[in-house]
């Protein structure tokens, strides 16, 4: 576009594009370019309408939202997953007591325990607390060692080269009784050496099966008076070992009795003359109560007893009556 102007001072406007524009003054000038150049924006403006709604439309559907989770102490761990609404629900299963699938076989568990006999045998120092045990077959001996010594349990004619060993401190050692063991009596005893002449007894094997029922379902009679206890004979008769010296110098104790010994003084031990001289019966200091049956074997009479530590029996005798 060029402008010149005449002889007479009018304005010619010439444009490449459209001519010449004619004389024109600067108002006339002003109202071609504005309406020109609205016309070309009229054009323009609503294609970039149309532009800047499918831009809209792209970025909507290519960007995702990010959520960012920031822990929080004390909030629950363990967070459901999402249920699928077409997932169809888990079977229900019958629970039992505590929540626990129910036992097969009716729904209920088996009672504890087998309801089989047993009875106990503990050795005290060098010495049984029973000298008799009835049991049916299948029964259960629950032997433990209270005492100071080491024992064991054999069944004479069973297990003599294998005894039961029964560790210090009464730790129960249960003992049921082999099915090759055929009803009748047995001799059992401790077969640590010098304990047998001490620690014998009985065992007696009823023939009724375990549980006390009879075959044919009859009940088993109940074992005799006294069986698998110990022997009735009062209550014990104290004998104490004061410095070198006994508190009693005759003690008089039936038979099926016992002796509650007891140390107040320095180390001390009880045997009988001709009984158990090369195993006397421990007495540990302190005052602890060591009870001592009256072995089965003792007939009724009257026995020495004495303390067997070196040089303490001139000053430790007395008499003990069995009747």
């Amino acid at each position: 576009m060029t402008d010149d102007r005449g002889m007479t001072g009018e304005r010619h406007v010439t444009d490449k594009r459209y001519g010449t524009l004619g004389s024109a003054g600067p108002a006339r000038l002003t109202r071609r370019l504005v309406l020109r150049r609205a016309a070309g924006f009229g054009v323009a403006l609503p294609a970039m309408a149309v532009l800047a709604a499918c831009g809209s439309s792209a970025i909507d559907v290519a960007q995702e939202p990010t959520v960012t989770r920031i822990p929080v102490e004390g909030a629950p761990t363990d967070i459901p997953s999402a249920v699928d609404p077409n997932a169809s629900p888990a079977p229900e299963v019958a629970s039992g007591e505590g929540g626990q699938p129910p036992a097969e076989g009716g729904g209920e568990a088996p009672p504890a325990g087998g309801g089989a006999a047993a009875v106990e045998l503990e050795a005290i120092d060098i010495a049984w607390t029973q000298e008799t045990l009835t049991l049916p077959v299948g029964g259960t001996i629950n032997m433990f060692n209270s005492g100071a010594a080491p024992h064991n349990f054999v069944v004479e004619g069973y297990n003599d080269e294998a005894p039961v060993d029964l560790p210090i401190g009464g730790e129960v050692i249960p003992w049921p009784i082999p099915a090759e063991l055929a009803p009748g009596e047995y001799i059992y005893y401790c077969a640590v050496p010098g304990h047998r002449p001490l620690m014998e007894g009985v065992l007696t094997i009823g023939n009724a099966p375990a549980g006390g029922a009879a075959a044919g379902g009859e009940q088993a009679p109940p074992p005799a008076d006294g069986a698998g206890q110990a022997p009735a004979g009062g209550p014990p008769v104290l004998l104490e070992a004061v410095d070198i010296a006994w508190n009693q110098e005759s003690l008089t104790v039936p038979v099926g009795g016992s002796i509650d010994l007891v140390n107040l003084g320095s180390p001390h031990n009880f045997a009988i003359d001709g009984y158990n001289d090369d195993a006397p019966v421990d007495m540990p200091v302190g005052g602890d109560v060591v009870n001592w049956p009256i072995p089965a074997d003792l007939a009724p009479g009257e026995y020495t007893y004495y303390c067997a530590i070196p040089g303490h029996r001139a000053l430790m005798e007395g008499v003990l009556t069995v009747q």
